[in-house]
């Protein structure tokens, strides 16, 4: 496990900076033209999903599970494959140890598809 001690996100014009390390921050599940994560931390999630210089989105997960789809904007995503990244709090209160995780998914004729093995990238 690597940490990293730099910021990790912007949010509203405050940088918000601790240690980082990668761990399971959510189970993933893909079905149709959707994605969606069962959280394994008590706090909102970051999702950030991107395929380079294309696409990029952003978004945070106070209330709810992080989910996406394939239609963004009234617009479909081109086929390919994407990377995305949760980051999380381990504890409630935010205060905990900050956890992130990277993987992929396949975006196929507006289908997405998870690969078979889908761990953490850091």
């Amino acid at each position: 496990m690597k940490n990293l001690n730099k910021p990790l996100f912007v949010l509203a014009g405050l940088v918000l900076s601790a240690s980082a390390s990668a761990g399971p921050v959510a189970t993933a599940s893909a079905s149709g033209n959707s994605i969606d994560w069962q959280p394994k931390v008590s706090s909102g999630i970051l999702l950030e999903v991107t395929n380079g210089l294309q696409f990029s989105y952003r978004k945070v997960f106070s209330n709810s599970n992080p989910s996406f789809s394939t239609t963004q904007d009234g617009k479909s995503l081109t086929d390919g494959q994407y990377t995305y990244q949760l980051t999380g709090s381990s504890s409630a209160d935010g205060k905990g140890a900050m956890l992130r995780e990277s993987g992929t998914f396949e975006v196929t004729n507006g289908n997405i598809s998870l690969p078979e093995s889908n761990d953490a990238t850091e």
